[in-house]
């Protein structure tokens, strides 16, 4: 596999020499459409090419290198409607663009396809994280649980996995920057593996996505993106650092941006200190407390059609486990202490990702073509009883190779193929005390092609993609292959105020070894796991239904979905008990029902454009072919947000404040043997204010979560059968510096005027 993916980057570069062609500057001007008056500081961005510039105070603008094709941009500006068009470089164009007293909108690019929200027919939740507007979000966990549908699954605040209507693990697939992350995320004590640092957003598509993402997303996607480079010829740096007193948690970050030319180049480094979490008894949960550290770079080049970015990722944790004893007798009070400690003791988890992800992107005069090349090496150990010697001790190497070529061959006609593979190796150590999976290793392939077709008010997509898995393990000499087929179909009706989306799709994943093969204790996540290996492939079929509508003042949005599993996998409790650990079986039901809804409404009102009101409602349900509830389906939740905006100025102002509330129902459908969850009620406030001069800008935020102390037992907590409850009140404060300088251009401008 490794001399194949060597092969494979020496021919692109070879091709690189092929791909010229030439460039030009593309000039123009933002015009105010109902004044004709140019409009300052608009941003001009090719998404293609990862390239862009503000206009001036006449609204002025031009972009260097720009190739002479037909390339999409996206504009722009504060208080103004966004909007998107293609256009090549051959002749200077006049954008106007309509005013917008209220943005109720984020300006959101669906990644991959490079489509805007308005104009993708699968629907995607987008949640930024540099958002300063909001409430302090210590972890990404925290930060999930703050869309419509998703949920965490948690051991303590240290480990956190998303769940997306009602599934989680290797049904919801991680991308981040078009490279898959593997991380053994089928155990309950795995989290995400991807760290905020550098992160500027990530986008949520729920339900069966695997035309794109690869077999297994039958759950959907979790896929980060990372911070845009700097303008052109332009460097920002930044330093932030915040502060939280129910763990006195400590988060500090660097980060440098700078572009000249047509190199580009982002720089990021990060800690976070932790100790154990306090409850709202003032009581503090022992070995809940970690610490970790993340390195992240990356380097951008675009020369006329061609681009590529080469990102570097590394992190490293030391992360308690909570309830993790080997002790005959188990129960609550084990796990409390008043001593306040940062230091690592056992037991522990010691996590250390690598990421490293090229991607070379070819552009012609209808088509484009994305190769991606990468590569993770997740370290997990897991150290119980000695300091020396590690309890469980897994390397888990995955190289992906991942092609993607769309031809447009009109306006409203386009065609998007590719191929993707995967080669994974997971070995354990030499020392290790527990093997939970043995080595063993997983190839993939599959190939898959997706049209698209409409004009503004209709759109149409459909697609097929066909899959093919191998399973080898060593020691037993034990090998399966799988195979499945997947459709999506969908189409949208778009209007100026309204937007129905309908979709079908379908899902396929095979099982994983440790569903097939695991026989033992797992501490981390307090169970004594049990495989089979008769498992067969899961089948997914889903329909998804979507309305929007919105206005100046009032945006809504309807999600109701059906979610069909054959051949479903879980993890079932068992009436029994060994070595003081509850026993789970995975085990396969014919069929699983998973129907629920969506629900969100943003008003504005117009006596008082400063003020916003937010609210969203999940709800699910998961019933068998026995009739019966399934394990860990997580309750409704009601969600709302108040914030009241502040005029912006030079000096310092407020910029904010907020008021969230999260009310969690309680959770009485639940599996046999399964144990109910009680609802509870999370009340937060925040204010964010700004000190802003000409080109430096410092962001200061400070706010309480938890502010009823509620004693709280979240239903999906692996700590849950413990009954040990999440964190009490919170204080925190942040602060972050924003430095923007512009270089000296090397190039004489010949910048005009174009609005007069």
């Amino acid at each position: 596999m490794k001399s194949q993916t060597y092969k494979l980057m020496f021919l692109a570069l070879i091709f690189l020499d092929f791909a010229c062609c030439y460039s030009q500057v593309l000039k123009g001007v933002v015009l105010n459409s109902d004044t004709k008056i140019g409009v300052p500081d608009a941003y001009i961005y090719s998404f293609d090419l990862e390239i862009g510039n503000s206009t001036n105070e006449k609204g002025n603008f031009e972009i260097s290198q720009f190739p002479k094709y037909k390339s999409k941009i996206l504009i722009s500006a504060h208080g103004y409607e966004d909007q998107s068009m293609f256009i090549s470089s051959d002749s200077i164009i006049t954008i106007l663009m309509e005013p917008k007293h209220a943005m109720l909108d984020e300006f959101v690019v669906a990644t991959p396809t490079g489509k805007l929200q308005g104009e993708n027919i699968t629907y995607v939740t987008t949640i930024k994280l540099n958002e300063s507007a909001s409430i302090n979000n210590n972890t990404i966990g925290e930060v999930l649980t703050n869309a419509p549908g998703v949920y965490v699954a948690s051991v303590g605040r240290g480990i956190s996995k998303p769940v997306i209507r009602g599934l989680s693990g290797n049904r919801v697939v991680t991308y981040l920057d078009g490279l898959r992350i593997e991380n053994q995320q089928w155990g309950g004590d795995h989290g995400v593996g991807v760290t905020a640092l550098g992160i500027d957003r990530f986008e949520i598509i729920k339900g069966p996505s695997s035309l794109l993402y690869g077999s297994d997303a039958i759950g959907g996607v979790l896929y980060f993106v990372e911070a845009q480079y700097a303008k052109k010829n332009t460097s920002k740096s930044f330093i932030e650092t915040s502060f939280e007193s129910n763990s006195l948690s400590n988060n500090t970050s660097i980060g440098k941006q700078f572009t000249k030319e047509n190199s580009k180049f982002n720089f990021f480094y990060g800690s976070s200190l932790n100790a154990d979490y306090s409850l709202p008894n003032g009581l503090r949960i022992l070995d809940s407390r970690f610490v970790s550290q993340a390195f992240k770079t990356s380097y951008g080049y675009n020369k006329n059609r061609w681009k590529i970015n080469v990102r570097y990722n590394f992190s490293k944790s030391i992360i308690g486990i909570p309830g993790h004893s080997h002790k005959d007798s188990i129960y609550t009070e084990l796990f409390y202490t008043d001593k306040l400690d940062w230091r690592s003791t056992l037991p522990y988890q010691n996590i250390t990702n690598n990421f490293i992800n090229v991607e070379n992107k070819f552009y012609f005069d209808k088509s484009y073509l994305t190769m991606q090349i990468g590569h993770t090496i997740n370290s997990s150990k897991e150290f119980e009883e000695k300091v020396t010697i590690p309890g469980i001790d897994m390397l888990l190497n995955s190289s992906t190779l991942n092609l993607r070529y769309a031809y447009k061959f009109s306006s409203i006609l386009e065609l998007l193929s590719g191929v993707q593979g995967m080669y994974q190796r997971n070995t354990n150590g030499n020392n290790a005390e527990e093997i939970l999976i043995p080595n063993s290793f997983t190839t993939d392939l599959g190939i898959y092609s997706i049209l698209f077709a409409g004009n503004k008010k209709l759109k149409f997509q459909s697609g097929l993609r066909t899959d093919y898995r191998i399973i080898n393990v060593d020691s037993r000499n034990f090998q399966k292959d799988f195979t499945g087929i997947n459709y999506a179909v969908g189409g949208g009706y778009f209007t100026k105020s309204s937007i129905v989306r309908l979709n079908l799709s379908s899902g396929f994943r095979a099982p994983h070894t440790s569903e097939m093969i695991a026989n033992g204790i797992h501490h981390g996540s307090f169970q004594y796991v049990v495989g089979d290996l008769d498992l067969m492939t899961e089948n997914a079929n889903q329909i998804d239904l979507m309305y929007e509508y919105s206005n100046q003042h009032l945006a809504i949005v309807f999600n109701p979905f059906y979610n069909q599993i054959k051949n479903f996998i879980y993890l079932q409790r068992q009436d029994s008990v060994i070595e003081s650990y509850p026993v789970y079986n995975y085990v396969q039901n014919e069929k699983v029902n998973m129907y629920g809804a969506d629900l969100g409404v943003h008003y504005h009102p117009h006596f008082f454009h400063r003020l916003h009101i937010e609210s969203s409602y999940s709800y699910l349900r998961a019933i068998n072919s026995n009739n019966e509830f399934i394990d860990q389906i997580p309750p409704g939740k009601w969600m709302a947000n108040i914030k009241i905006e502040f005029d912006e100025k030079e000096g310092f102002y407020f910029k904010n404040i907020v008021i969230r509330n999260n009310f969690i129902l309680a959770q009485n459908e639940v599996a046999p043997n399964e144990i109910p969850s009680k609802g509870y009620n999370l009340l937060d406030f925040g204010i964010n204010s700004v000190v802003k001069t000409k080109q430096n800008e410092i962001n200061l935020n400070a706010g309480v979560k938890n502010i009823l102390n509620c004693n709280y037992v979240d239903h999906l907590s692996n700590l849950k059968y413990l009954n040990i409850a999440g964190p009490g009140i919170n204080y925190y404060i942040g602060i972050k510096f924003n430095i923007i300088n512009k270089q000296q251009k090397h190039e004489k401008s010949n910048f005009r005027n174009l609005s007069n």
